[in-house]
């Protein structure tokens, strides 16, 4: 039995987008990261209390730290006091 061409290139689509979808730098930060009443929380523990620190950096690199920079800032919103990003691009 021979699976017509069309229901295989469907099927690659699907597996494709829930791949990139799964890998979105974005959601998993959102996923993962909490900030409730001043208390950090990452993957359900708490981690720090933020009223203890006077500032708030964030640093990144790669292709992933734009979108998840910017889920740390709809977290932190304006407890961010200063951001950092490196992301190398080459030129063929």
């Amino acid at each position: 039995d021979k699976i017509p061409l069309k229901t295989l290139k469907r099927d690659a689509k699907k597996i494709y987008k829930d791949a990139l979808a799964s890998v979105n730098a974005y959601k998993l930060v959102k996923e993962h990261v909490r900030l409730k009443d001043n208390l950090l929380f990452i993957n359900g523990k708490e981690k720090a209390d933020i009223r203890k620190f006077n500032r708030i950096l964030v640093f990144g690199s790669g292709k992933a730290s734009v979108p998840m920079a910017a889920a740390l800032e709809d977290i932190f919103k304006d407890r961010i006091k200063e951001e950092i990003g490196i992301d190398a691009t080459i030129a063929t």
